[in-house]
C-alpha cells in the first residue's frame, strides 16, 4: 500500500520512517570545534549516528540527515561542502551531496542565518530555497514526496550532515511576508498522519547481543547495533518501556523540550555511587547536537568521579588509553532522573552505560583517533542540554496538540520488533489506548491496538486515524530564522500524545523559567 493521504484524516495513519541502515561517522560540533574538519574514527565503539535517508530535487538525489528535535527544516550540504582533493571521501562522510543545478524544481530564496543552537555559539549561513522533498531513498515503498519545501544548503563545516528538523512551527522569511510551513504540519495538513505528532530515538552501535536465553550481553564487537527508530504520527510500544510520567511543553517553542533535571548518579559495577548533579536545572533535550551541556559545578562533578581532564586545544573531555581501560573495567553507569519540576513529582530514571559517551574523533583523515567524552561546559542556564548521546539510550514522544511529551528508557532486542501505534488527535472520538506491561508486541509487530504500516525496503509506508488542532508560529527576523516565543494553554485537557498520564497536580513552574539568565547560587529561579 503506498503512502497517498487519506481522502480523510479519519483514515489517515503513522508513518515509520526507516533508518537509512547506515552509520554516519559524523557528528555535529560546535563552531570552534568544527574547524578541525573532525573525521570521526571507524572503531565499532566510535561516533557512529544512525542517519535517514531523503529524496531532494527532480531528479532526485539521495542524501542522508540526522534528526534535529528541535529546528523544523531540512538541511542539506551543498556541492559546494567538499574540496576538490577530497571530493569522494568527503561527500561519503557528509551523507551525500545536493547540487541544486541539477534540480528542476529548485526555487532559491537568498542568503540566510541558519539561526539554531545559537545560544551555544555563533551559527552558520546558508542558502534556502523551496524544493521537492520525500522521505527514504525511493518511491517504491510509496514513501510521501511533498513540494516546496523549506530547505537549507549548507556549505560550511559547523554541521557535517544535514539535518531534518521534527518541528511543527512555520519557517518564517523577510519578517511575516514569507511564511512556509514545516515538512510535519505539511504531512499533516495533506491527511498523510493522523496527528501533529512525532516519536524519536537515536539508535545506538554498541546495544547489547542477547543470547539464546534473552539475557543481555553487553559484547560490543559481536552486536551491529540498534539502528534509530523515527515515527511521524505515531509511535513504536516496542522500543521502550512505560512509565507514568509526561511533561509540558516549554512556552519557549525554540527550546520546549524542557525537563526538570533532578539528578545524575553514576554507579559503578562494585556498587561505589556519585552524585553527579550539584542542584536540579531545567533542562532541554535536542538531538541536533551529540553533546550534555550541563553546568559547570556538575562537569567538575564529572571530572572528579571518572577521572576526565579538560583540553584547552581541542575544547574536549579527552579520554586517553589507560582512563578509558579503567572505566571499561569500572563499568559505570550513568542514572538521570527527570521531572516536570526541579523538586518533587513523579519521575522517571533514563539509565546509560559507559558506551553512550565513549566517542572519538579524528583531526584529520589519516590520523589515529582519539577518544572523548561528550561533555561541555554550560556558560548560562540557556546552554543546559540534552543532546544525541542521551537519546541513544531514552525514547521521545511528542504531542504539539496537547502541549506535552515523555521520555522513557530505550528496549534493545535482537531482532527488534515493531508496534506502530497511532496518536489521536484532540478532536478523535476513540482515546489512543494506553501501552500497558501487558500491551507487548508480539515478534511479528502485531499488538492490541491498530497499527501504522512500516516504510522500509520491502513494505510500504503507511498512515493511522485522526484529526489535528493547533499550530504555533515561528518568526524570523529579517534575513535570519529567529523564533518566537509562542504560549502553550496552561491547561490540557488530556494527554493522548504521550503513553502515560500524568498526575494532574504536578508543578508546570517549568514553562515559567527564563532560561536565558546566568547561573544563580542553588536551584534555578
Amino acid at each position: 500500500m503506498a503512502a497517498l493521504p487519506a481522502t480523510s484524516l479519519d483514515l489517515a495513519r503513522p508513518i515509520s520512517w526507516p533508518p537509512s541502515q547506515y552509520w554516519s561517522v559524523r557528528g555535529i560540533y560546535p563552531s570552534y570545534v568544527s574547524e578541525l574538519m573532525l573525521k570521526l574514527s571507524e572503531r565499532e565503539n566510535g561516533d557512529w549516528w544512525s542517519s535517514f535517508a531523503l529524496r531532494v530535487g527532480n531528479p532526485a538525489q539521495v542524501v542522508r540527515v540526522l534528526i534535529s528535535t528541535a529546528g523544523q527544516a531540512t538541511w542539506v550540504v551543498s556541492d559546494q561542502g567538499c574540496l576538490p582533493n577530497d571530493f569522494k571521501a568527503c561527500e561519503k562522510d557528509r551523507g551525500g551531496l545536493f547540487n541544486s543545478s541539477l534540480s528542476q524544481t529548485w526555487n532559491e530564496l537568498g542568503l540566510y542565518s541558519l539561526g539554531l543552537e545559537t545560544n551555544l555559539g555563533p551559527s552558520d549561513d546558508a542558502i534556502i530555497g523551496l524544493e521537492t522533498v520525500g522521505l527514504d531513498f525511493s518511491n517504491a515503498a510509496g514513501a510521501p514526496l511533498l513540494s516546496d519545501q523549506i530547505l537549507a544548503t549548507l556549505s560550511g563545516n559547523q554541521y557535517p550532515l544535514g539535518v531534518f528538523g521534527l518541528g511543527r512551527q512555520p519557517t518564517y522569511l523577510n519578517n511575516f511576508t514569507n511564511s512556509h510551513p514545516s515538512f510535519l504540519t505539511t504531512l499533516h495538513g495533506q491527511h498523510y498522519i493522523p496527528s501533529l505528532s512525532w516519536s524519536y530515538t537515536a539508535g545506538a552501535r554498541y546495544p547489547p547481543k542477547l543470547n539464546k536465553f534473552g539475557t543481555s550481553l553487553r559484547i560490543v564487537t559481536e552486536s551491529k547495533g540498534i539502528f534509530g527508530s523515527l515515527t511521524l504520527g505515531g509511535y513504536d510500544s516496542a522500543r521502550f518501556t512505560p512509565n507514568n510520567v509526561s511533561f509540558d511543553l516549554a512556552r519557549d517553542i525554540s527550546r520546549d523540550l524542557v525537563v526538570g533535571l533532578q539528578g545524575i548518579i553514576s554507579s559503578d559495577s562494585n556498587g561505589s555511587q556519585n552524585l553527579l548533579l550539584p542542584s536540579p536545572h531545567f533542562t532541554f533535550i535536542d538531538s541536533t547536537i551529540p553533546y550534555l551541556y550541563l553546568p559547570p559545578d556538575a562537569c567538575d562533578s564529572f571530572e572528579k568521579a571518572l577521572g576526565l581532564k579538560w583540553n584547552d586545544s581541542t575544547q574536549l573531555y579527552i579520554v586517553d588509553e589507560e582512563l578509558h581501560r579503567e572505566l571499561l573495567m569500572r563499568k559505570p553507569k550513568f542514572t538521570f532522573e527527570l521531572g516536570n519540576s526541579l523538586t518533587g513529582g513523579p519521575t522517571v530514571d533514563i539509565v546509560l552505560p559507559y558506551s553512550s559517551f565513549d566517542l572519538t574523533y579524528k583531526s584529520t583523515y589519516d590520523s589515529d583517533p582519539i577518544r572523548y567524552f561528550p561533555l561541555q561546559r554550560a556558560e548560562n542556564n540557556s546552554q543546559l542540554t540534552l543532546g544525541r548521546s542521551f537519546l541513544q539510550e531514552a525514547y521521545l514522544i511528542t504531542n504539539y496538540e496537547f502541549g506535552k511529551f515523555s521520555v522513557s528508557q530505550c528496549i534493545f532486542e535482537e531482532p527488534m520488533t515493531q508496534n506502530i501505534l497511532a496518536i489521536l488527535p484532540s478532536g478523535s472520538r476513540d482515546r489512543m489506548p494506553q501501552p500497558t506491561n501487558s500491551q507487548q508486541p508480539t515478534s511479528s509487530g502485531e499488538g492490541h491496538h491498530e497499527t501504522g504500516f512500516r516504510l522500509d525496503r520491502s513494505t510500504t509506508i503507511g498512515v493511522i486515524v485522526g484529526s489535528v488542532l493547533g499550530l504555533l508560529f515561528l518568526l524570523f527576523t529579517s534575513r535570519s530564522l529567529r523564533l518566537l516565543e509562542c504560549v502553550f494553554p496552561s491547561a490540557v485537557p488530556d494527554l493522548s500524545c504521550c503513553v502515560n498520564e500524568r498526575s494532574a497536580t504536578a508543578d508546570t513552574t517549568m514553562n515559567e523559567i527564563d532560561l536565558s539568565t546566568a547561573w544563580t547560587s542553588g536551584v534555578d529561579v
